[in-house]
């Protein structure tokens, strides 16, 4: 019960978070030129924030790892979530819980990642450059790879 109460307490602080600083945030990110002339001003302390954000993300294993990977993309043009080995979600966690050899649930938490990883971060960046076209086919490619992988799934399931 006290997990549950929590999570409700930090669900609704993140809220009014939300609420007090996301309009301001947001017109932020929507100046892309200001944006990066601030990514860029902060130099190794951007990346520290950024790293620190990112070890928020894995501790507290609710909060989803993909906006992270848009920010990357958008912030440091691709390059910060390429780095093989990033721990991503809480299936990496329960992998370790598992009586599966380390060697295959590090080659699954590394390799199998990294179509997601590229498609995040490219179509931010995409965005972030006003590449709309190369957006929108970066898009299209991941919904295809995603319903492929599912009917794959399907099959090797049953």
């Amino acid at each position: 019960m006290a997990v549950i109460v929590g999570m409700v307490l930090l669900t609704i602080g993140l809220a009014g978070l939300c609420i007090q600083f996301g309009p301001n945030a947001l017109a932020f990110l929507a100046d892309v030129p200001r944006f990066h002339v601030w990514v860029d001003k902060a130099g190794v302390w951007s990346r520290v924030a950024f790293a620190i954000a990112n070890v928020a993300q894995i501790v507290v294993t609710f909060l989803p790892g993909e906006p992270l990977e848009l920010v990357a993309g958008y912030a440091f043009d691709f390059l910060v979530f390429l780095v093989l080995g990033t721990p991503k979600d809480l299936l990496t966690y329960v992998a370790g819980l598992s009586k599966s050899p380390l060697w295959r649930i590090v080659t699954i938490a590394t390799v199998g990642r990294i179509p997601s990883i590229v498609s995040s971060t490219a179509l931010a960046g995409a965005l972030g450059e006003g590449e709309y076209l190369v957006a929108v086919l970066v898009a299209a490619v991941t919904v295809v790879l995603a319903l492929v992988s599912v009917l794959a799934y399907q099959q090797i399931s049953y």
